[in-house]
């Protein structure tokens, strides 16, 4: 009877033993798990408040930088005579040479009054610009160079003549400095052109003057 109740005593204890021992086991899962979702989340916050330090740590500039001393890509077109000119607007191709620039100005010209201007060479030295033109462009060829379809209408070859070297001459200053001096040559030489009245002579000892200087000739 003592052996079966010694039996009995012991099964008791072993299983309030193990039980004691399943219990505590799970608590301390418990504690884990708690732990970890503690340091997670304390994490998520710390992450929150880094951001959040991150973004007000960096300035805001809502300004628009294409707005800032932007500068107007129109240039304007002068056709006409000394001081009576009609402005033209006029969009110049990006990444050409200043020769490039000057030509394209020259032959913007032309459209506007319904000639080719045809240039061999432009040189562009510390005082001046000298435009050397084809014997077959306008005013020396007014046949062959006309096309039409002009924006500026000229009635007679005196006023075609002046009108197109007072355009190149008052375009290319505005463009590239009034301090420049416009020199023109025609095929290397100096310009003679006896159909108008006084007869026209442009030379190399000075820049082009003006419809005015040579029309008070008469």
């Amino acid at each position: 009877m003592k052996k079966v109740t010694v039996i009995v005593t012991i099964f008791v204890f072993v299983t309030l033993g193990l039980f004691l021992g399943y219990r505590y086991t799970k608590k301390a899962s418990s504690n884990s798990n708690d732990i970890v979702a503690e340091n997670n989340n304390n994490k998520m916050e710390n992450m929150d408040n880094s951001n959040k330090n991150t973004d007000n740590s960096i300035p805001v500039d809502n300004t628009d930088v294409e707005t800032k001393d932007k500068k107007s890509d129109k240039i304007i077109i002068f056709v006409g005579m000394e001081d009576n000119f009609k402005e033209f607007e006029f969009k110049m191709a990006d990444n050409l040479s200043e020769q490039q620039q000057a030509d394209t100005l020259i032959n913007e010209i032309g459209r506007i009054i319904g000639y080719k201007l045809l240039v061999n060479d432009i040189a562009k030295g510390k005082d001046g610009i000298t435009i050397n033109f084809n014997s077959n462009s306008a005013p020396f060829n007014t046949i062959d160079s006309y096309v039409g379809k002009e924006e500026y209408v000229i009635a007679d070859y005196s006023t075609i003549v002046y009108t197109i070297f007072d355009s190149i001459d008052k375009t290319l200053k505005e463009y590239f400095g009034a301090s420049y001096g416009i020199w023109f040559t025609l095929e290397d030489g100096e310009i003679t052109i006896k159909d108008v009245i006084p007869t026209l002579y442009l030379s190399f000892s000075e820049p082009y003057q003006g419809s005015s200087h040579y029309l008070d000739k008469e």
